[in-house]
């Protein structure tokens, strides 16, 4: 027999207060902003990483594979190969984009004093972290 909790007019206030304050913070312009301004280096970086980790291992066997095999080079197999190859290197990429980009655009934040600003507004720090975070969520799930 599952016992289920008791849920009072109490508790659905407060578990509503809490969505109705998150949902205030994921349309807050902060919120957007840091977004906005993360999208940039994650996409820069992930294809960077995308791009060095095709060329460098699988480019290598792929192109070992087929001297080893004595075949003729086919476009279409190589790129059918290299296509089938980047779901197993997302495991990779993923995480590394994410720590190379969220360095870059807190490193900008603070070359431009805007943290100190943020902070100066009475903005908590671990608020700055939460789009970041919510992305790395994401990622997490996805990866």
């Amino acid at each position: 027999m599952l016992i289920q909790p008791k849920i009072t007019l109490k508790t659905k206030k407060s578990i509503q207060g809490i969505f109705a304050s998150c949902q205030d913070y994921f349309n807050s312009l902060l919120f957007r902003y840091l977004l906005s301004t993360f999208w940039q280096p994650f996409i820069l970086s992930f294809s960077l990483f995308l791009a060095l980790s095709i060329s460098l291992s699988t480019g290598y066997k792929l192109i070992f594979e087929i001297t080893k095999s004595g075949m003729s080079f086919n476009i279409w197999l190589a790129l059918q190969y290299l296509i089938l190859k980047i779901p197993a290197l997302l495991v990779y990429i993923l995480p590394l984009s994410l720590l190379l980009s969220t360095m870059l655009v807190y490193n900008r934040l603070n070359a431009n004093n805007e943290i100190v600003a943020m902070q100066s507004l009475g903005i908590n720090f671990v608020r700055l972290l939460c789009p970041i975070l919510f992305v790395a969520l994401i990622v997490s799930i996805i990866a």
